[in-house]
């Protein structure tokens, strides 16, 4: 398990795929930074129907290095057992947990330690992946659009003043 050999940064993928977008991003960042491996995960997803889960890989094409079944258990699970370990990780600091809502989701330095960590919730600042910037537009680049339907929209988008809404489906 490689928690324990190297100063591992594991981040936990949730939500919609913007929110993917925005972890992913900051363990690239992580992992540019700190020189430390960086894992991701998503067994949330396993638990938890939400959005469509785990989407990196069907929109980008992005295969992340995920942790283990025993990383994802001790870490993100709420069994008890797993909350009782776990507790004792962050105490002695053997792993340190971040969480991306505290500071009201301001940017905080300090989540780029050479510490082992776990990564918790939503990374919504920009200044978590500014660094590597085109690093990350690289790897969210949108593939072509190859079948009729879509390319028939595409076309009347690009030969019409066209508006785009977005609207959230009850997430909060």
């Amino acid at each position: 398990m490689e928690l324990w050999k190297n100063k591992v940064k594991i981040v936990r993928g949730i939500g919609g795929l913007g929110s993917q977008m925005l972890a992913y991003s900051l363990g690239i960042e992580l992992g540019n930074r700190t020189n430390s491996l960086v894992k991701y995960d998503f067994s949330r997803f396993e638990r938890i129907k939400e959005h469509n889960n785990e989407e990196l890989e069907r929109v980008f094409g992005i295969k992340t290095q995920n942790t283990s079944s025993i990383e994802s258990f001790l870490i993100g699970s709420n069994k008890l057992t797993a909350r009782i370990l776990r507790r004792f990780l962050f105490k002695f600091k053997i792993v340190r947990p971040y969480y991306g809502y505290t500071k009201k989701f301001n940017f905080d330095e300090s989540v780029f330690s050479k510490d082992r960590a776990y990564y918790y919730d939503c990374w919504t600042s920009y200044k978590y992946f500014i660094k590597s910037e085109n690093e990350v537009r690289n790897y969210f680049k949108f593939p072509p659009i190859l079948d009729a339907i879509n390319s028939e929209i595409l076309e009347l988008i690009h030969s019409t003043n066209s508006v785009s809404i977005h609207i959230r489906r009850g997430d909060f």
